[in-house]
């Protein structure tokens, strides 16, 4: 009961995101207000932790250079340097876009609380986005965990100073991506919301495969109905072109990083040829192992964000065409859903990242073929 009063908008449901984001500066979420003073502040702060964040990615190489990178080979070095740059990057974006596009976070909120009001089921919607978030940090956490004791076992290397660079990067990656993942879950929720509304109207009868229609729609339904979507459709673009940059770093960030590791991880296991090497080497090929998994894990969370959010819309235009074989419909309301129909058919929903890129499973799909075929190229 008491998770039911408190945790009852959007901001709320992710609470635990908000404050990791505020503390680290990437902080969308509250960067909207109408206090001149404050929003200094908060600037101030952020601009601070962008000069936090580009002097540590210059540290970092520079120790990498001196130290690490001397006993690797040419490819190795400047892969990895521009996976880190890659990575820096997001959280130096992000802190940006959080200063620039402040308005344009602003009507994506204003946008999610006027159609969660819409829903008698909004409470339900805020205390599943709460606990996918819950789960997705406890997971990132026992994962990162777990591949800094795989890279001290490994290597030997100091955990603490690895978990200083390498984790740090990695944290920031994360904290933008669930800022992405959990936007785009809370909006799929609204628009599976808004099809159990049209489903209260018409339902599939399973004996003579029939729409059977068992309540009335009148025209004030159809129309809030028909806004609502659109509405849906209008947050859903503004939050994909305010992540748009942060995605694309992130994709091209992942997938030199998955060329890189697989290449690395086939060399490893073809230059094995006795068992006492097997042995020695058991860790290493494990440890790389699992971080491809955290590669591939990132990046296909993202694009299923995206993915569901899409099916959700289209299951909503799928129940519109069963509603017009309703053959005692009123003129007007017939008009209202014909005119939507046809606006869907022109104007179908693409979740893209400024339409660089469709942020679903096809381009999960293309990133790992352009992997392979990569990997093709350098193992020959």
């Amino acid at each position: 009961m008491y998770c039911r009063l408190k945790i009852n908008n959007f901001l709320s449901s992710i609470i635990p995101l908000y404050y990791l984001s505020k503390l680290l500066g990437l902080t969308p979420f509250y960067l909207y207000g109408n206090d001149t003073n404050s929003s200094k502040c908060k600037i101030l702060y952020s601009l601070i932790i962008i000069s936090c964040v580009v002097g540590l990615c210059i540290h970092q190489i520079y120790y990498y250079s001196k130290y690490i990178y001397i006993n690797e080979t040419d490819n190795f070095m400047m892969s990895d340097i521009c996976s880190k740059l890659l990575l820096y990057g997001m959280p130096f974006v992000s802190i940006a876009v959080s200063i620039l596009k402040r308005k344009q976070m602003y009507r994506i909120l204003k946008g999610i609380n006027f159609v969660k009001e819409h829903f008698d089921n909004k409470i339900n919607i805020n205390i599943i986005s709460f606990w996918v978030l819950i789960f997705q940090i406890m997971l990132a956490i026992c994962f990162l965990l777990g591949l800094y004791e795989m890279v001290y076992l490994t290597w030997g290397l100091n955990p603490f100073f690895n978990f200083y660079y390498e984790s740090f990067v990695h944290v920031i990656s994360l904290i933008v991506d669930f800022q992405y993942i959990n936007s785009m879950i809370y909006v799929k929720h609204l628009f599976k919301s808004l099809n159990k509304q049209l489903h209260l109207f018409c339902y599939l009868n399973v004996d003579n495969n029939e729409s059977v229609f068992i309540k009335k729609l009148t025209y004030l339904n159809a129309r809030k109905l028909l806004i609502v979507y659109k509405d849906l459709e209008e947050i859903t673009k503004l939050i994909n072109s305010y992540f748009a940059y942060q995605l694309v770093l992130e994709t091209v960030s992942l997938f030199i990083q998955l060329v890189s590791t697989l290449y690395n991880t086939i060399n490893i296991i073809s230059s094995i040829k006795s068992d006492t090497k097997w042995q020695v080497q058991f860790w290493l090929i494990l440890c790389l192992i699992l971080w491809i998994t955290f590669y591939l894990t990132n990046l296909l969370t993202i694009c299923v964000s995206g993915h569901l959010c899409k099916r959700e819309a289209h299951a909503i235009f799928i129940t519109v065409h069963k509603l017009l074989l309703n053959r005692f419909m009123k003129k007007e309301i017939l008009k209202d859903l014909q005119d939507f129909v046809i606006f869907c058919s022109y104007n179908k929903l693409v979740v893209s990242a400024n339409g660089i890129f469709h942020v679903d499973m096809t381009h999960f799909r293309k990133v790992i073929e352009v992997v392979i075929v990569y990997l093709a190229i350098l193992l020959q």
